[in-house]
């Protein structure tokens, strides 16, 4: 397919489709959520394939709705839907509720990197310099991001396809502990789907703010349903490799289970440590995802309050430092806070609920386009 020649300022369907994909599997690469949330043990990998089904659904919604007013963010047609006062409501809502996501994978990330690496750092001392560079990257904007999600999707992919031939080589890779399927039945599949439902969701919620920049609006719905369908495929293989590697168990009880399985790999004279190649790599990909969530933000927010992204950022930035330097939380207590209980309340409530509210005024109301 060749490439869509855009204009200053906006970026192609294919790159919005490589943007979302490049986030999602910056979580997807180290976490892998429905390993480590949840207890669906050997069948982790059927609810990864639950995760893809359902976030495609929400995200084709999503994708739909910002189909219908092509040009314009959430903060612009959630106004022109509901009216002013809750139009901005529901901006504001969706808005921080992404900005929330960001601050606190921030501050996760800089845990893990004191926690496995730098136990004597100050967390304030590795997070504060990131959200800088997170901060510079979204006054960039969005054709920039766009521009780099294609280098970060082809060093994620090709992390992975590198990290299994080396899993392969290695012999470490003995998948014998995928059977039997579905033996306690679906309650934990289902459970354990809840929080990268969420994830989905969030990554999907993005078209709400990047639409706007899309120079082929009529391709928004492909473009997402496309990405959560690559990070679902993503989701579902490492799953499956992570447990018939570890075994259900070990694998259930690591927070990081990417991460342990690539300790497993040794290829004498060639890789010893491969969690830190894993671990470089995620660190290039966690910094995009969290710019993506602050740009984002940026532009509903702004143009739910008239204000330009820049200046927003710029805000959003002075507020979040103080989140980010000090230790009020741990490692665990994050975790916590995307446990099923959590997040199933806040996809409920934010990415269906309120975006749902405003698609279906919009769809009783006439307002906007026809979504094609």
């Amino acid at each position: 397919m060749p490439k869509v020649q855009t204009v200053n300022g906006l970026i192609s369907a294919r790159q919005l489709m490589l943007m979302l994909a490049a986030m999602r599997a910056a979580v997807i690469t180290v976490f892998l959520p429905v390993v480590a949330q949840g207890d669906a043990r050997q069948d982790a990998w059927i609810a990864a394939l639950v995760t893809t089904l359902i976030g495609s659904l929400i995200g084709a919604m999503m994708a739909s709705l910002a189909m219908r007013f092509p040009g314009k963010s959430l903060g612009s047609f959630g106004k022109e839907t509901l009216g002013r006062p809750l139009g901005i409501v529901a901006s504001v809502l969706v808005g921080m509720t992404l900005y929330v996501i960001a601050v606190s994978r921030l501050r996760l990330f800089s845990l893990v990197l004191v926690e496995e690496f730098f136990p004597q750092t100050p967390g304030w001392a590795i997070a504060v310099p990131i959200w800088l560079v997170v901060v510079y990257g979204s006054m960039l904007g969005v054709d920039s991001m766009g521009r780099a999600a294609e280098a970060v999707f082809t060093l994620i992919i090709g992390s992975i396809i590198t990290g299994v031939l080396l899993l392969y080589v290695s012999q470490a890779a003995v998948l014998t502990n995928l059977a039997p399927v579905l033996e306690r039945g679906w309650a934990p599949v289902m459970e354990a789907a809840v929080s990268p439902i969420f994830s989905f969701s969030t990554t999907a919620a993005l078209v709400l703010a990047f639409g706007k920049y899309v120079a082929e609006p009529a391709r928004l719905r492909g473009a997402v349903v496309g990405a959560i369908l690559i990070a679902g495929a993503l989701l579902t293989g490492l799953s499956a490799l992570t447990v018939g590697v570890l075994g259900p168990h070990h694998a259930g009880h690591e927070m990081t289970p990417l991460l342990a399985v690539a300790r497993a790999v040794f290829v004498g004279g060639v890789v010893e440590r491969a969690d830190l190649l894993l671990l470089a790599i995620w660190f290039v990909a966690v910094i995009f995802k969290i710019t993506v969530l602050l740009l984002a933000t940026s532009i509903i927010l702004g143009d739910a309050l008239g204000i330009s992204f820049r200046c927003i950022a710029a805000v959003l930035f002075l507020v979040g430092i103080p989140a980010i330097s000090f230790r009020l939380t741990d490692i665990f207590m994050l975790s916590k806070a995307y446990s099923p209980s959590v997040t199933s309340v806040v996809t409920a409530a934010i990415y269906v609920g309120v975006v749902g509210l405003v698609y279906g005024v919009a769809l009783i109301r006439g307002k906007g386009g026809s979504g094609h």
